[in-house]
């Protein structure tokens, strides 16, 4: 048990400090999820709300490279830290604009002016495209000289985690529809497939996400054993929940008196 405790005391450090350096980029997913669960469940075209989610991918891809580029570490003074504050509100600030002109510009581009061939609009996609790849570029540089480590030794890592944080995913999406199946079997009915695509969009957002950022700016030699590990610790919470519902549902057979067939 002292083990498992200092192992998971580590990692729950290490998360955080990963959470609390991406506070931007981490809340723009969180936000872009609960979004996309709204439009799904609407059943109708909102255009205020398709384009708040556009305003905020483009944002998320300047924040992760402000983020990136402006690290805060437990050996700075009080001064250091504000001034690395300072430098990111600006960035946030610059990041927030070119994204409403970029949505902006979208509107201009599909609304108010006329491109029978669709020039327009593949040079707008491509210079969009650019302007997030850049980002994403010079983020992964910063975390490459961050880390010092050379580029193979860190795509080999990174690829190796991000694909470690797909099977978290599909681990979790698998338990989430295990347990909806149960529910919806022994207790109630339920509309498994919706919800389940509302948990995966949820889960993207909350807990995917903020893996695949760990796994591209932590470097550390044990990183490859937090995902590991973590698959251990949800599952086993997931079997309890299924054995809970089960013992539901042998209670509502002892209240109604309805026995199964």
């Amino acid at each position: 048990m002292g083990k498992l405790a200092q192992y998971m005391n580590q990692n729950t450090t290490r998360m955080k400090r990963v959470l609390s350096r991406y506070i931007a980029t981490v809340l723009c997913a969180a936000v872009v999820s609960i979004l996309y669960v709204i439009i799904e469940s609407l059943y109708s075209y909102n255009q205020f709300l398709e384009d708040t989610v556009t305003v905020i991918l483009i944002f998320s891809a300047g924040c992760f490279f402000v983020e990136s580029m402006w690290k805060q570490s437990d050996n700075m003074s009080q001064g250091e830290r504000q001034g690395i504050w300072k430098k990111r509100s600006i960035g946030y600030a610059v990041s927030l604009l070119i994204a409403l002109m970029f949505k902006f510009a979208s509107y201009i581009i599909t609304e108010k002016i006329t491109d029978t061939w669709g020039l327009k609009g593949l040079f707008f996609g491509n210079l969009l495209i650019l302007y997030v790849g850049c980002m994403i570029g010079l983020a992964i540089y910063f975390l490459i000289r961050e880390n010092q480590i050379d580029v193979a030794t860190y795509i080999g890592r990174a690829g190796f985690a991000l694909l470690r944080a797909v099977g978290v995913f599909l681990v979790l999406n698998i338990a989430a529809f295990l347990i909806m199946t149960i529910i919806d079997t022994l207790l109630f009915d339920i509309k498994i497939w919706e919800i389940e695509e509302y948990v995966q969009i949820l889960l993207a957002g909350f807990v995917y996400f903020p893996i695949c950022l760990m796994s591209l700016s932590d470097m550390s030699e044990d990183n490859s054993t937090f995902t590991k590990k973590f698959v251990s610790y949800i599952l086993m919470p997931c079997v309890w929940v299924a054995m809970i519902i089960i013992y539901l549902y042998v209670v509502k057979i002892f209240v109604t008196g309805d026995i199964p067939s």
